[in-house]
């Protein structure tokens, strides 16, 4: 068989035709398709759903995340929010607004985790941040086991958010913007909202908001 020669403009053509149709005729969200009705007039797209093994992650009752809390040593007393994703922009919009808030919440140790960390190298970060980098399968799994809130306070990006629906199948307490949990969630069923204008004053409150034996009565029936 003769090799594929790329240079050839009939073929690059061809190719980025077929890329162009899929971009265009499948979406994982229906805002996302939506916004393509809007922008480019009514036509057939196939909302093609985001998802996760669910089964491959652990679900940890309040009572559990307690006694893994104390055996790794941290204190149960201490809320950790988790926020996890790739280098990638909306990301790292998320994760600077969290630093930029950090100090307002004392009472709350955040944990970044993933490339995303990448943003931050060189800075003087608030003593309650901690930034983990890349981690290994079971040492994600871990902080998923050891946090007490999933935090996902998105601005942009498109599709849908996967570290949600990880948050909820491992259990966490999930807390995020509206547009963060788009394609997936309801508003005060299956997360607590908070906004970019008071994300500090929102943070405070969780505290105090929900007793520690109830932070994932309302995810517990969708993965059990």
């Amino acid at each position: 068989m003769m090799p594929v020669n790329w240079d050839n403009e009939d073929l690059l053509i061809n190719r980025e035709e077929r890329v162009a149709i899929m971009v265009i005729d499948g979406k994982c969200s229906e805002e996302d398709a939506q916004i393509m009705r809007d922008t480019y007039g009514p036509q057939e797209l196939r909302v093609m759903p985001n998802g996760i093994d669910a089964r491959a992650i652990r679900f940890v009752t309040p009572k559990e995340r307690i006694q893994i809390q104390q055996a790794l040593g941290k204190d149960p007393q201490r809320w950790m929010a988790l926020f996890m994703g790739s280098d990638h922009a909306p990301n790292r919009e998320a994760v600077n607004a969290i630093v930029a808030v950090a100090p307002q919440c004392p009472e709350i140790d955040f944990v970044v985790m993933g490339s995303v960390c990448k943003c931050l190298e060189g800075q003087s970060l608030p003593s309650n941040v901690r930034c983990t980098g890349l981690v290994s399968d079971a040492e994600k799994a871990q902080y998923l086991a050891m946090a007490d809130i999933g935090l996902n306070p998105m601005k942009g990006g498109s599709g849908t958010n996967l570290k949600m629906a990880e948050y909820a199948a491992a259990g966490l307490w999930m807390v995020s913007t509206e547009y963060g949990a788009r394609g997936f969630w309801d508003c005060g069923v299956h997360y607590t909202p908070v906004s970019w204008e008071t994300l500090a004053s929102d943070l405070n409150v969780l505290p105090c908001s929900h007793p520690r034996n109830e932070k994932t009565s309302l995810i517990k029936p969708m993965f059990r």
